[in-house]
């Protein structure tokens, strides 16, 4: 997401709000093959949302277990390595 979005400081009309920009403007760098919608969102209520989901995730064992185990399966399956190595190679070809 960081080389998606950047934070700004707006102006005068703002009175200096803090926002978020989408600075996406080539669909094909995009994993939705889509480029970002005009406009910005306010800092503060989307930073809180990103936590809050942050914290939510953190404090539930289970779900940390069963993502945990998702992982070490996912890591250890050739297949899926040779799906990720197709997915880097798309796209370094699209930053090439």
């Amino acid at each position: 997401m960081s080389e998606m979005w950047r934070c700004l400081h707006t102006r005068a009309a703002d009175h200096g709000t803090r926002r978020y920009r989408c600075y996406r403007d080539d669909s094909r760098v995009s994993s939705t093959g889509q480029n970002c919608a005009p406009g910005s969102v306010k800092a503060d209520p989307l930073e809180q949302a990103v936590w809050d989901g942050v914290t939510d995730v953190l404090s539930d064992q289970n779900l940390l277990r069963e993502q945990y185990a998702e992982h070490v399966k996912s890591i250890s399956d050739p297949e899926n390595h040779e799906k990720q190595i197709k997915q880097i190679d798309l796209a370094l070809k699209h930053v090439e």
